[in-house]
């Protein structure tokens, strides 16, 4: 979905919605069977973060082309899935080795997105350069299968909320590495939302850790 999505937008705002990773694992963690107790300054956060988003979205924009709006859901529903499945990997996969559930999720990722392969496109008709394959190859590997297993060993080690700070490092390295490699100056309304969306996100990091240590304190 998140593939999908970003054709229709910029590189820059789909890397920003990554930010959508840690405000839903908030949102995840609190509810039943098993809530967290979080601490209300992550809910200001949790606001200020969504309305960067908005900014950074705009409304306007959104209004005038609705393909924008489709992207953005999608990728939106792609970095919530990528929320739910760390939350999930923390309590069903403890005691585990990370790299066979890394090994059995890519697996069973590979299965399904064969079939949609075939079923959304046309990959027999494909000649793909020995350059593409080597790019696909190296993309599986480092982008894929490393990240996948590092992230199992983190969500085993320190849980889902500590994995979910990508959520703000990956936007600003994206960032900077288009203004510098391609000379992709951010757009203004995308600067101005920048803020809030960081502010918001490191308000519901500091709230959580906060919190949990006051409850520890209390105990």
């Amino acid at each position: 979905m998140v593939s999908l999505g970003e054709r229709h937008v910029d590189p820059e705002l789909a890397m920003l919605l990554v930010c959508i990773v840690p405000i839903t694992t908030l949102v995840i963690t609190a509810l039943p069977p098993n809530p967290k107790h979080i601490w209300w300054p992550a809910w200001i956060g949790t606001a200020v973060a969504s309305l960067g988003l908005v900014v950074v979205i705009g409304p306007a924009r959104i209004a005038d082309e609705p393909s924008a709006l489709y992207a953005v859901l999608m990728i939106g529903f792609g970095f919530a899935s990528y929320a739910l499945a760390n939350v999930l990997a923390e309590h069903m996969t403890k005691g585990l080795s990370p790299v066979a559930v890394g090994g059995v999720t890519m697996l069973y990722a590979a299965i399904l997105l064969w079939g949609l392969v075939f079923l959304l496109e046309s990959p027999t008709k494909m000649n793909p350069s020995a350059e593409a394959w080597l790019g696909l190859i190296a993309l599986g590997v480092v982008g894929s299968v490393l990240p996948g297993v590092l992230m199992f060993v983190i969500v085993q080690r320190a849980g889902a909320e500590f994995v979910s700070l990508y959520g703000y490092i990956l936007p600003l390295l994206g960032i900077v590495v288009a203004w510098i490699a391609f000379g992709r100056a951010p757009e203004m309304m995308f600067l101005l939302g920048l803020p809030f969306t960081f502010a918001g996100v490191a308000t519901v990091q500091w709230a959580r850790r906060r919190g949990f240590s006051a409850n520890d304190l209390g105990k």
